[in-house]
């Protein structure tokens, strides 16, 4: 899920339902923070969904991983406007 973008609503959308539950609504508001690059909207589905997202320790891992990545390209989107520089 680190670059796909759409694949939970991929896998939402299968012919095969899907129960619905707070951990899945927990990786759908993740996934949508993660397509938006947004940090803001990442802390608040997390702190939503906190108990959800730590009980299981591959989701907490994965979620640790999704945040790392999505800070990432937060911090490269700001150094890359200072990537040139003209001296004159």
């Amino acid at each position: 899920m680190l670059d796909a973008k759409d694949e939970v609503k991929n896998i939402l959308a299968q012919k095969t339902p899907i129960k619905s539950s707070r951990l899945t609504d927990a990786i759908v508001k993740i996934s949508d923070a993660q397509r938006l690059r947004s940090i803001q909207l990442f802390n608040e589905a997390y702190k939503e969904f906190e108990a959800e997202l730590n009980a299981d320790h591959l989701i907490k891992n994965h979620i640790n991983k999704l945040y790392n990545h999505l800070l990432e390209l937060n911090i490269n989107k700001i150094l890359n406007v200072y990537e040139k520089v003209e001296i004159s």
